[in-house]
């Protein structure tokens, strides 16, 4: 006896199954083919020409033949992927445990895998949802390290960054009370795609610092450093495997000047590029000032190249915008730029209009 499964068993199996019109379930000859070489079987194999060549005879020669190991996992493979048996049905939860039994797994198993995966994947849809809050549905994220005596530099920064479309973390005032701040600096930090070192007073000698700028080293994620000095001790300089990246230097408040360092450093990054882009552009929809234009136009030279649709969008905002197309530091320049970017020629229109110029049509001889 090559197998236990009884001619009761079969005769089960093959009601189940919907064997009697030669069929079985939903397969079509190649999905059932691609099916049993999942499990190194060529199910149309001269070896189960047995009974016949259709698939519900060729089935039945595979349950003659086969052994209980392997019968069972096929079996089990077929229930499980079959969409039109009711799983709560006695016919259902009767044809799997005679599966089961062969290969030894009881349904109680499957239901628990089957509980744990969903578990899991709920773990999964929670802790993106944790994320999203926490980048507030950002796609570039920056992690601002810093001293605490030294917080509202660091909010400055945050605020420049979000005048370009870029999320931010600062511990602590990122952090509702009621968290586990730890915990919550950690996925921070395992999210995030761009690190800033607020470089002052206190950041060397402070345990947290410290660890955090280890983390974004062992991360690989781009580092910008930046220099804070204050009276008597002058601009602090980064240190350790963050040394030799050039720091950028803290004048007058200057957190524009970080934001856009920033913003360049994500244009250049070759997964950020494209959410940098979009971030722009999406800002300059956003612009209600000509000094907010002014300022993002200075992003424009960073841009390497627009895409036809990024091209296009560019173009439907600056016409749509007043505060965008009649801001004289956008203006000046962007009909130059666009071209770099795009290899097209961009003219304004008699409105003063941005578009695209048409190349002449060919005249016939």
């Amino acid at each position: 006896m090559l197998n236990s499964l009884s001619g009761a068993d079969k005769r089960f199996f093959e009601q189940v199954l919907g064997m009697g019109s030669g069929y079985v379930l939903d397969f079509t000859n190649e999905s059932f083919e691609r099916f049993f070489n999942d499990y190194g079987v060529d199910i149309y194999g001269d070896k189960y020409d047995l009974h016949g060549p259709s698939k519900a005879r060729r089935l039945r020669a595979f349950l003659d033949l086969e052994p209980d190991e392997l019968l069972g996992q096929v079996l089990l493979g077929i229930l499980e992927l079959s969409i039109s048996l009711d799983r709560d049905s006695p016919e259902f939860r009767r044809s799997y445990a005679i599966a089961a039994r062969l290969t030894e797994k009881s349904l109680v198993e499957n239901d628990n895998d089957v509980l744990q995966e969903s578990k899991q994947q709920s773990k999964i849809k929670s802790e993106i949802r944790k994320l999203d809050q926490l980048w507030n549905g950002g796609p570039i994220r920056v992690f601002i390290s810093h001293v605490a005596r030294y917080k509202k530099d660091a909010e400055k920064i945050q605020n420049a960054l979000a005048g370009f479309g870029i999320a931010s973390f600062v511990a602590h005032k990122d952090i509702e009370p009621s968290e586990d701040w730890q915990a919550e600096i950690i996925r921070a930090l395992s999210s995030m795609n761009l690190f800033i070192a607020l470089v002052t007073e206190g950041f060397k000698e402070s345990d947290w610092t410290d660890q955090e700028t280890g983390f974004a080293v062992a991360r690989r994620v781009p580092i910008l450093p930046v220099s804070r000095g204050m009276a008597p001790y002058g601009f602090f300089t980064p240190y350790g495997f963050v040394a030799k990246i050039q720091a950028l230097r803290w004048d007058r408040s200057s957190a524009d000047e970080v934001a856009k360092k920033t913003m360049e450093m994500a244009l250049k990054d070759g997964e950020l590029e494209s959410f940098a882009k979009t971030a722009f552009i999406e800002s300059l929809a956003g612009s209600k000032k000509w000094a907010e234009t002014n300022r993002l136009s200075h992003v424009l030279p960073f841009i390497d190249s627009l895409t036809s649709d990024e091209a296009d969008w560019f173009v439907d905002v600056y016409n749509s915008n007043s505060q965008v197309y009649e801001s004289w530091g956008i203006q000046g320049i962007i009909l130059d730029e666009l071209g770099r970017m795009t290899g097209h020629t961009y003219v304004f229109d008699n409105y003063r209009r941005l578009q695209k110029e048409e190349l002449p049509k060919d005249i016939p001889s």
